[in-house]
């Protein structure tokens, strides 16, 4: 668990207990408020989510490179071709 998703877990816990008190006094704005925390949160969380998931990937594909350099210079190289190919339409 990344920063990110440690503060938008907390942000979803003050938002909730925010919309509790907002419910409980009958302050709707305070309601409102707790509702939208819970919403930054439940965003900051998945993207700390999703940073995780991508330094996996980068590790993966780096670790690939390592074990075939070869055939990671011959793919960078038609995708190269390829989008030289597109760019000229």
């Amino acid at each position: 668990m990344n920063s990110d998703q440690f503060e938008g877990k907390a942000d979803r816990v003050v938002g909730r207990a925010q919309e509790a008190a907002g419910v409980l006094t009958g302050n709707d704005r305070m309601r409102g408020e707790g509702a939208a925390r819970q919403l930054s949160g439940a965003a900051q969380d998945l993207y700390g989510q999703a940073c995780d998931q991508l330094k996996g990937v980068a590790a993966e594909v780096a670790d690939r490179v390592e074990r075939n350099p070869i055939g990671a210079l011959l793919a960078a190289g038609f995708v190269g071709y390829v989008l030289g190919v597109l760019s000229r339409r």
